[in-house]
C-alpha cells in the first residue's frame, strides 16, 4: 500500500476535490456498497472499451498525457502511477511504456554482495 500513499499524497496535494473525496473515504463518510466497496466517480476512472490492447495504450495516454514531450522531465514521470492488483500486469504495463521510449534497451544488473572485496568498494547496508 506504500504506493498507492505515495499518489494519494501527490494527487491530493494539487486536486482538493480529490483531496476531500480521500478523506471522506477515511473517515468512513463516504458511501459504500456492501459496507466493503466504494464507487469511484466517473471522473477519475478510464472508460472500458471492448479492444483489450486499446485499453492499455489508452490508459498509458490519459495518465501520462504527452510523454513523448516529457520524458525527460523527473517531475512528469514521478508525479504519475498507473496501479495495479498484480505483479504480472505492472509487466506488462513497464513493457508497454518502456515500448514508447526511444533508443536502445538497456539491461543493468545488481547484486546482493560482493565477493572477496578487500577494499570495502561494496559495503553492504544493513
Amino acid at each position: 500500500m506504500r504506493q498507492l500513499r505515495l499518489v494519494r499524497n501527490m494527487r491530493a496535494q494539487s486536486d482538493p476535490w480529490f483531496s476531500e473525496f480521500l478523506l471522506r473515504i477515511g473517515n468512513g463518510v463516504e458511501e459504500t456498497i456492501e459496507q466493503d466497496y466504494v464507487k469511484l466517480p466517473s471522473k477519475i476512472c478510464v472508460p472500458y472499451t471492448d479492444a483489450k490492447d486499446d485499453q492499455l495504450e489508452d490508459l498509458i495516454d490519459i495518465v501520462f498525457p504527452m510523454l513523448e514531450d516529457n520524458m525527460t522531465n523527473s517531475n512528469y514521470i514521478t508525479s504519475r502511477a498507473i496501479l495495479s492488483t498484480r505483479n504480472e500486469n505492472v509487466d506488462g504495463i513497464n513493457m508497454k511504456l518502456i515500448e514508447r521510449f526511444p533508443g536502445e534497451q538497456m539491461v543493468y544488473h545488481s547484486f546482493d554482495s560482493a565477493v572477496d572485496d578487500p577494499n570495502n568498494h561494496y559495503p553492504q547496508s544493513s
